[in-house]
């Protein structure tokens, strides 16, 4: 069966191309490299595509229902065009069918702070720190009995299933927030956020506790669900990515500039 070795410099030759020769913009070409990023993630440890592997990724997406079917599809797209660009067409995925009487609901930044205020206001404590886990640090609510007071202790951690271990830190001052959490909730070990029972915590009972906010959040109620916190966390981490590699850039381009006038070829003058 053919396989495919998807390499980093792979990935950078097609960019390069969709930068080049279709003229795509900077935020494009930075989404594009973040999927085909992702894309590799998956195909790990072998990083090899396979005919089936767009599907594969593409089910396995829309299994997590984390993310909206408009989102898996601009995955999908990304990947369609590398293996356009590979001359893999019948490796190439359909796109999910959208709903187009459902609108595609995105929490903004605004909207996730009143949420937090809300729960403030009513003193809903439990509700705002998960809230803030799944939003700052990209959890996903399957995954969050793995949060526990000793992770949180040390401000680091393993977190996933086996075969997809990732790092999980803890900024300073969620860190601050969550260990005083843990003292006022008498929780000394294991997991900070399970059921009354010790179970896991179900999607429903957070996406009710989260749409009891809505009215005084001033927020859609479409809108007040962990997969809508999980994308606001994903879109804000691209958008952090983007603005290191300008500053990335902008760096570079004084380093040289700097050299240059250390190291420059003197021009000839031309006389007239």
């Amino acid at each position: 069966m053919k396989e495919i070795l998807l390499t980093e410099e792979k990935m950078e030759v097609f960019l390069q191309w969709l930068q080049e020769e279709k003229k795509r913009t900077a935020e494009t070409i930075q989404e594009y490299r973040h999927t085909l990023v992702q894309f590799r993630a998956f195909l790990s440890p072998d990083f090899l595509i396979r005919q089936d592997s767009l599907i594969r990724w593409q089910q396995e997406m829309e299994k997590e229902g984390i993310l909206a079917k408009r989102t898996v599809n601009r995955r999908t797209s990304a990947v369609n065009a590398f293996l356009s660009y590979l001359g893999e067409r019948n490796w190439q995925a359909p796109l999910l069918i959208v709903d187009q009487q459902k609108s595609d609901a995105r929490l903004t930044r605004s909207e996730y702070l009143r949420l937090l205020q809300a729960a403030k206001v009513q003193g809903k404590e439990r509700i705002y720190f998960m809230m803030k886990v799944l939003c700052i640090l990209g959890l996903q609510v399957r995954e969050m009995p793995q949060l526990t007071v000793e992770l949180v202790k040390a401000g680091h951690g393993d977190i996933g299933d086996r075969s997809r271990k990732r790092m999980l830190r803890l900024p300073k001052s969620l860190q601050t927030e969550l260990l005083d959490f843990c003292r006022r909730q008498g929780l000394r070990t294991g997991p900070i956020f399970v059921t009354r029972n010790g179970n896991q915590l179900h999607r429903t009972s957070v996406n009710l506790s989260m749409k009891q906010l809505c009215e005084d959040a001033r927020v859609a109620q479409e809108k007040a669900t962990p997969r809508c916190l999980h994308e606001l966390y994903e879109q804000t981490q691209q958008e952090l990515r983007e603005n290191v590699t300008i500053l990335l850039l902008q760096n570079y381009e004084k380093m040289l500039e700097a050299e240059n006038v250390l190291t420059a070829w003197e021009v000839e003058q031309k006389g007239g």
